[in-house]
């Protein structure tokens, strides 16, 4: 007998329902329209975005990751693992095996878009289970995939896709799924990225008290939920030397805001999550009509833990355009479909109006984001070309933004951010931590003079980088700048003699 079979056998506490063969074939159709709504996203996410293009720098931190484990090192930065800097190993592990087979940029889309796959697939399963109708299966779909700026995280080049995926699988297998099942997805959605560890434990407590687990039972789905997690911590421990992904404890130490005062931190916050909740419209209030359900009481558990974590670097809630908050669209998904299962009228009426809000903003959504793939892509490229044209081939670059000029440049980067420079992280921590950022520019001038770089990037109008060059003049640096347009300066640094 399987093993997987024996476990079942034993997790299960009650015989498996089973579905008739109508209920079967509907959601078979349910998942073929999910499918089909995948591929049509692929196709205008790429008119939109243009063939091998992405909205944000990380998205090359990955792809070139993924190169850089087929090389066996890191040509840009010697000496470190190619797995710092990577959020998310799954992720890069599915990059990396995509590249045996298609071009680096296809790679990098398929793997988001597999993400949208099965995401839509999580939500046709949602579909089914509570037996919605056409109409209104048509309006979770739509809302689930277009509301406030998901679109633009769809085919982002991140993991974002796949964390969305793994909250709505998670939540769909809580309550209707075997628990064996329910525990592997439960476990590698805490996988996909650090902050969904906390959703998948609270996810499993609800479902251990919603279905009357015993205690031999809990301990099984959690040993199991555990598994997929303890791959993952292992691979980082092995590359990196930390059983987690550094680049929060990098990107903490450099943003410096957690010596803010609180009150000023928490504004912050509530702006962004207000802001992220007034674009997804009435969708986002759904999951406070499911205070009845313990597995709805644990998804505002999970926000809250979110929210509340996020006071240590408050910005992080707004950076690269909401991508932290956006699982909670998953979580809003099902909550509309728990919410008012039992009132069909009331049911019609926030599924309409739901969606009818995403239709009417899903346009200036889709065009800012055009506008941004255009400004981020040109920009790129035209500060990646004007290095490789102008700099020495033995050229030794500081920059703060590494992704993309790492994939486009053969030059050796030093990330003063410290996501692949780790050297960096105990410099901000020393001196650019403590101040609040005040101090920012001496790091930058040490670990400059450390690295031996001679030219230094910048992105304008961003943590007061612009004040940076007069700042480190003002320490005897030599600081010439040259003449490149776009979003960056771009300066050639001497250290004082």
């Amino acid at each position: 007998m399987p093993i997987a079979e024996q476990l079942e056998r034993v997790l299960q506490a009650t015989p498996t329902r089973r579905e008739s063969k109508e209920s079967a074939i509907s959601q078979w159709l349910l998942y073929s329209f999910a499918a089909i709504c995948s591929v049509a996203i692929w196709f205008g996410l790429r008119q939109i975005q243009g063939a091998g293009n992405f909205p944000l720098d990380d998205s090359y931190i990955t792809l070139h990751a993924a190169q850089s484990l087929h090389l066996g090192y890191d040509p840009n930065s010697p000496g470190v693992s190619p797995m710092f800097g990577a959020t998310s190993a799954p992720f890069l592990g599915l990059t990396y095996l995509l590249l045996y087979v298609f071009t680096p940029l296809t790679a990098l889309t398929l793997a988001s878009w597999l993400g949208v796959l099965t995401y839509s697939l999580a939500l046709a399963r949602i579909c089914a289970d509570r037996k919605l109708r056409a109409h209104e299966c048509v309006a979770l779909l739509v809302v689930g995939l277009g509301a406030g700026v998901v679109p633009m995280h769809l085919l982002n080049g991140l993991e974002t896709s796949w964390a969305l995926a793994g909250v709505a699988w998670t939540l769909a297998l809580a309550q209707t799924g075997t628990p064996f099942k329910f525990a592997i997805v439960a476990g590698l959605a805490a996988s996909l990225r650090p902050d969904l560890f906390v959703f998948s434990v609270c996810m499993v407590v609800a479902a251990a008290i919603a279905r009357g687990w015993n205690r031999k039972q809990i301990g099984l789905v959690a040993a199991l939920a555990l598994l997929p997690i303890a791959i993952t911590s292992l691979c980082y421990l092995h590359a990196t030397g930390l059983p987690y992904p550094p680049t929060a404890t990098a990107k903490r130490y450099f943003f410096a805001e957690e010596h803010r005062p609180l009150a000023g931190r928490i504004g912050t916050e509530l702006r962004e999550v207000f802001g992220f909740a007034l674009m997804c419209g009435p969708f986002a209030i759904a999951p406070f009509f499911t205070l009845r359900s313990i597995i709805g009481r644990a998804n505002l558990i999970f926000t809250g833990l979110l929210i509340a974590g996020a006071t240590v670097t408050p910005g992080s809630l707004a950076w690269n355009y909401n991508r932290y908050l956006v699982p909670l669209a998953a979580v809003m998904a099902w909550s509309l479909t728990e919410a008012f299962q039992s009132r069909k009228t009331t049911r019609r009426i926030w599924f309409a109006s739901s969606a009818l809000w995403v239709v009417v903003l899903l346009p200036f959504i889709l065009r800012a984001h055009t506008k941004n793939v255009g400004i981020m892509q040109r920009d790129m490229q035209a500060q990646a070309k004007w290095c490789r044209l102008d700099f020495p081939a033995n050229a030794i670059v500081l920059v703060h933004d590494v992704g993309y000029i790492s994939y486009a440049t053969p030059f050796r980067i030093v990330d003063m951010v410290g996501l692949k420079t780790p050297s960096a992280i105990p410099l901000n921590r020393a001196i650019t931590w403590p101040t609040e950022g005040k101090d920012r520019a001496l790091e930058i001038a040490r670990l400059a003079r450390q690295s031996h770089a001679g030219y230094l990037i910048l992105l304008k109008g961003w943590l007061n980088m612009d004040q940076v060059p007069e700042q480190l003049r003002q320490t005897h640096w030599s600081v010439q700048p040259l003449p490149a347009s776009g979003s960056y300066f771009i300066f050639r640094i001497q250290p004082p003699s």
